[in-house]
């Protein structure tokens, strides 16, 4: 009998069934070992189909109508897909692929594009509604399957190409029997070989393992497939485990080869910590024989078996960008998919990454665009890291992604960042004493302050990568003045009571011209779930305390810390406190925390202040907070700018605000900004049940009028919240447009008393 060419996957074991007559390879009861039958290979195309049966499959249902702009694909949303242009030279390509003679499918050749061919008519599907567009995807998808052979690649082809496949059924809206014959192909690619390499030749296994390239795309492929099957939100969570783990937090994952058996030695001169008990597949910061191999991926820059040399090889450059796109197309999809703190990780694993290939190329190696293959990661990392600015050229197609100066066009015209004012001015570094505990083993506060009280201004303070340091309570910078904190990823153990006054881990006092930059810092706070331990609000990260009268700080500057499980705030900002002078020029950018107890950011008593591009998750109550707390103190000139917010709003106490400003006294707050974030919210609020998303309250009771030139601009949310989801009470110039919010109920603002009010 000749079986009809569509059919559901179902189990590998049942190939032979599938297509009679043909010499398959199938998955046996032997714990993994390939069995032989009869296979007729037709060129790159893969295996020749079968014969239709004379009585065909019933028709197919209608197609259903072009996107209509609600929903979310699994890279965005569909309202944000479908205000991509239509026209120019980055989409006149996608259209191009879409409609040209596609190469044939074949899931044993690594260097096929056939899925990004699917890929690019799907975009044009779920951008004008094309239904040839969407047609054409769909079939490519099928005709895919069945050129899979476990024994004609080594599992690599596999794990490059099934993540463009996944992102193209999803775009082209697969449904009905395609999609019943995908998603049983999708769960057989995650759960059987797929490929003769002794160790990576199993998707999953791979990306619990690899510490390379292999790893980087079987682990895009997993989360992608995880996420479009919908069922396997366990597996799903291991996999960003892996990814984080990769990228150096071996407390998320160390089950890599080199952290589970050893590595060869070659490899090991790249890496910072060449030891199992250290060794990550993405290196943290350090200088090895005067080689910055900061973001170094050893296992691939060593390629060739070079060991460490200056600038790689061209060949270790090429594997260190495949698995950077790997990588990306991971984060992408976690970022997109309830991880927003993603690309954060282990102190931006991705953009130090990329900083390898930026200075081999500065060094006349191999550097950015080499080929097609690699060209589309520049515009999608500059659209995550703000200020990057990698070089970029037309994205064309990579092995499992593309088309990225279309859809992340924006980071063209990105803002950069720069400085909004002067580094602190140093003349010397200096290293924290080997004498002072770096092991986590005691505290080690006592000693530490007791050296940084030694230390004269205009110093470099270099913390050794690798270290842990317990401390029980923070440290006190007091009239201090041109110092420069730098982490160099060492983990602070902050272990203060949240109660205590010198519980913040960086408590300045008068101090100015101090920049904090690339520290891990752990909490203490064990809630997971209510998250705000009342009793315990003095522990931040950064506190601006002007208490005694001693007075406020200015020209500060925190930058690429990784918190999380904080009792209080990542940033605290006030001023002296007998007089209320404020603290003045604060810049909080590039940072990342996730379990923060109170509030992410607290105004207090601050003038021209910046937080941008930072990510914060797990939020106990505000995202941000303006709340001065006596009639003489202030907040002006501050601005909440292209931060990745979260959940909030876990506190049972309260009802938390994406942005809350208030006062209890006639305080004034004028020329506040928040725009261009991004917030994943709550769908249910612990104190009430509500869902959270981009949540404004401004309420000024007092007389005389004291609020004035507050914006709300371009913030965009999935997360559907009643109306008014901003309110604005006694506000004298305010300006709320752009911003994207699904509505549950109600208007999306309201304005009671207030003067000076734009909406478009």
């Amino acid at each position: 009998m000749t079986l009809p060419l569509r059919r559901p996957w179902g189990l590998f074991a049942d190939l032979t069934k599938r297509y009679a007559n043909k010499k398959r390879y199938r998955f046996g009861g032997d714990g993994g070992r390939l069995s032989e039958y009869t296979l007729t290979r037709v060129g790159p195309g893969g295996v020749t189909p079968p014969t239709p049966d004379p009585t065909p499959d019933p028709p197919p249902p209608p197609p259903p109508p072009p996107p209509s702009g609600s929903g979310t694909y699994l890279l965005m949303p569909t309202t944000e897909l479908v205000g991509l242009p239509n026209s120019g030279a980055a989409w006149n390509y996608v259209n191009t692929i879409a409609n040209s003679s596609w190469p044939a499918p074949d899931l044993a050749n690594h260097t096929s594009y056939h899925n990004m061919h699917c890929l690019a008519a799907a975009l044009v599907y779920a951008r004008t509604g094309n239904l040839a567009m969407r047609t054409k995807a769909r079939n490519g998808i099928i005709a895919a399957i069945p050129t899979f052979n476990p024994a004609g690649n080594s599992g690599l082809s596999v794990h490059r190409q099934i993540s463009g496949y996944v992102l193209a059924a999803d775009f082209a809206e697969l449904d009905g029997a395609d999609d019943t014959e995908f998603r049983a192909f999708l769960l057989d690619m995650l759960t059987i070989r797929v490929g003769t390499h002794s160790a990576w030749g199993f998707i999953r296994e791979t990306h619990r393992d690899s510490n390379n390239n292999f790893g980087a795309f079987a682990g895009a492929s997993r989360i992608a497939a995880d996420l479009y099957l919908g069922t396997q939100a366990a597996d799903l969570a291991e996999a960003a485990n892996c990814t984080k783990g990769f990228f150096g937090d071996r407390a998320a994952w160390s089950d890599f080869k080199g952290q589970k058996n050893s590595e060869e030695a070659g490899v090991l001169s790249w890496a910072c910590v060449p030891t199992q008990a250290g060794f990550t597949p993405v290196n943290g910061t350090c200088t090895l024989s005067g080689i910055n191999v900061d973001g170094a991926v050893p296992k691939d820059v060593w390629r060739e078996g070079t060991s460490l040399t200056w600038p790689p090889t061209s060949t270790g450059v090429t594997y260190s960008l495949e698995t950077i796109a790997g990588t990306m197309l991971q984060a992408e999809l976690l970022y997109r998919n309830g991880y927003p703190t993603i690309y954060a990780a282990s102190n931006q694993a991705l953009r130090r990454m990329a900083g390898v290939i930026t200075r081999s190329g500065n060094s006349g190696g191999l550097g950015w665009n080499p080929g097609q293959a690699n060209n589309h990661m520049p515009w999608l990392l500059n659209r995550r890291y703000a200020g990057l600015n990698l070089p970029t050229v037309p994205s064309e197609m990579g092995r499992a992604f593309g088309f990225t100066d279309w859809l992340y066009a924006a980071a063209a015209a990105a803002p950069v960042t720069t400085r909004p004012f002067a580094a602190p001015v140093t003349t010397q570094a200096v290293n924290v004493p080997s004498s002072i505990d770096a092991t986590g083993a005691t505290d080690a506060q006592p000693a530490m302050q007791s050296w940084f009280n030694t230390v004269p201004d205009g110093r470099v303070i270099n913390f050794p990568t690798g270290g842990i340091y317990r401390m029980n309570k923070g440290l006190l910078l007091q009239q201090r003045n041109n110092l420069v904190l730098r982490g160099n990823g060492a983990t602070i153990q902050l272990r203060s009571t949240g109660g205590e006054e010198y519980a913040s881990l960086f408590m300045l006092r008068a101090s100015k011209n101090i920049a904090i930059e690339n520290f891990t810092v752990e909490g203490n706070n064990p809630d997971t779930t209510n998250i705000f331990v009342s009793g315990n609000e003095s522990q931040h990260v950064l506190s601006l305390n002007g208490w005694y009268g001693i007075g406020p700080s200015s020209y500060v500057e925190i930058s690429g810390v990784t918190a999380r499980n904080i009792y209080a705030d990542f940033a605290y900002l006030e001023g002296r406190d007998t007089t209320s002078e404020p603290s003045r020029y604060v810049w909080i950018h590039n940072n990342s925390a996730t379990y923060i107890g109170r509030n992410s950011v607290s105004p207090i008593n601050v003038t021209d202040f910046w937080v941008e591009d930072n990510v914060f998750d797990k939020i106990g109550y505000h995202a941000f907070d303006i709340e001065p707390n006596v009639a003489t103190e202030q907040v002006r000139r501050g601005i909440f700018r292209r931060n990745t917010i979260g959940s909030y709003s876990h506190i049972s106490q309260f009802i938390g605000m994406f942005l809350g400003i208030w006062t209890p006294e006639a305080s004034a707050v004028s020329d506040i900004e928040a725009s261009n974030n991004d917030v994943s919210g709550n769908p249910a609020a612990t104190y009430d049940g509500s869902a959270r998303a981009l949540n404004v309250r401004i309420t000024s009771a007092q007389t005389p009028r004291l609020f004035s030139n507050i914006s709300i601009l371009n913030n965009r949310t999935t997360r559907a919240a009643a109306g008014p989801v901003v309110y604005a009470l006694r506000v004298d110039g305010i300006t709320v447009k752009g911003n994207t919010q699904p509505l549950l109920s109600g208007s999306f603002a309201q304005f009671d008393n207030c003067t000076g009010v734009v909406t478009t």
